[in-house]
């Protein structure tokens, strides 16, 4: 028994240090104190280009979700890019195609994936008026620097501000943090009323962010193949559109990347 509590003892010593530090956990919180933030999940970066059979001109929204396969361990997931503009497709011209080229980013907005979403995003909970209280983002991976939060304030919903340390504000600033723990899953924390206001009472919390990223995203040309969600449209447009509109990224993604790795903190 003895022999047991030393080991314990130990373990739990070596795991305060860098030097000794084996779980990732323990690395993440260290890196918190020196006050570093790790690197997330970052975006893939492509540019779509699109295609127009019709004799009209066609406008895809921006917030355009596009779609592809991909083939990981033999397992086939598709993987969703989401255009950063509106793409004004020009009218073909006799039998050539009319073709406009936009950006889009790896990734998906939470509002598109979801339950108990609105226009501010997820609802992540609700406040019991505690100091300290704490929430879960329901999807990962988590788009580094995408997280909106916004706090019930009778009818109307107001963004509060993102921040490493509550502690360093005061009882009237509307912060909150967001920590990445070894398991992927992202937890929002708010003050307890001495440094940072506490939200208040039965007050929703709802989060808008964007679930991908990673080196996963940097997929090879002619992947992205699919309209999968148009913004703002009615079925029948929808409809409309994809029967004359075809899409393609001509070359690869670049700019995904995984979060640091614990030797890399």
């Amino acid at each position: 028994m003895g022999d047991l509590l030393s080991y314990y003892i130990d373990r739990s010593v070596n795991e305060a240090f860098l030097t000794t530090a084996t779980q990732r956990e323990s690395v993440l919180n260290i890196a918190q104190v020196y006050g570093y933030i790790p690197a997330g999940y970052r975006q893939a970066t492509v540019d779509l280009e699109f295609s127009n059979s019709s004799a009209s001109q066609v406008t895809i929204p921006s917030g355009t979700v596009i779609t592809g396969e991909l083939v990981i361990a033999d397992t086939v997931r598709t993987i969703y890019f989401t255009t950063q503009a509106d793409a004004v497709v020009p009218a073909a011209v006799g039998a050539v195609p009319g073709t406009e080229t936009v950006s889009a980013n790896h990734g998906r907005s939470i509002t598109l994936i979801a339950e108990s979403t609105n226009e501010f995003g997820e609802l992540i909970g609700t406040s019991d008026g505690q100091p300290g209280m704490t929430f879960e983002l329901s999807e990962t991976p988590v788009v580094d620097g995408s997280i909106e939060i916004y706090v019930q304030d009778g009818d109307i919903y107001t963004k509060w501000t993102q921040v490493q340390h509550v502690v360093d504000f005061g009882p009237t600033d509307q912060v909150f943090t967001a920590e990445t723990g070894a398991d992927d899953i992202v937890t929002i924390t708010f003050g307890d009323g001495v440094s940072g206001v506490i939200p208040t009472l039965y007050s929703e919390i709802r989060a808008r962010y964007v679930v991908g990223g990673g080196a996963e995203g940097n997929v090879d040309d002619d992947t992205l193949t699919t309209i999968d969600y148009l913004p703002g449209l009615s079925e029948i447009q929808v409809s409309a559109i994809q029967s004359a509109i075809t899409v393609t990224n001509p070359d690869v993604a670049l700019g995904g990347s995984d979060p640091e790795s614990t030797d890399q903190i």
